[in-house]
């Protein structure tokens, strides 16, 4: 009985182990996940409460066209198909404006905000320059 008890013990220790370490090499606290505007937005568009367990808390590191820029938001306009269109947008907050203008291309770092109605969103987002682009 007590080599039973330590056999399922191990089990479930490894199977703990496991599922931190799997956690771990799904998004390490100083990277972000890098994905293009389009494939974000379509992802949300397609199921976005599942898009919102995948991504909540995250880190996303999105490239794409800039659209329209605003003082505190600007957004990344993606063409969905079948005529229909999204906007990733992007929150950098008042006096945060970063230097793009419409039609730059342009990579943002900033936490997942949700699967809005107009498209996703990224709060407390950085443009992130071409040297960083590398890490």
């Amino acid at each position: 009985m007590a080599r039973l008890q330590t056999s399922a013990y191990h089990l479930l220790a490894g199977l703990a182990v496991a599922a931190l370490v799997g956690t771990a090499a799904a998004q390490p606290k100083d990277q972000s996940i890098k994905i293009t505007a389009e494939a974000l937005a379509k992802e949300c568009a397609a199921d976005g409460a599942k898009a919102e367990a995948k991504y909540k808390g995250k880190t996303l590191r999105v490239t794409g066209t800039v659209g329209y820029v605003y003082d505190d938001i600007l957004y990344l306009p993606v063409r969905l198909g079948g005529g229909k269109t999204s906007d990733v947008g992007i929150h950098y907050g008042k006096g945060s404006k970063p230097a793009v203008k419409m039609g730059d291309e342009a990579t943002f770092e900033g936490k997942f905000d949700g699967a809005k109605a107009l498209g996703p969103a990224l709060k407390e987002c950085k443009l992130v320059k071409d040297g960083e682009k590398k890490k």
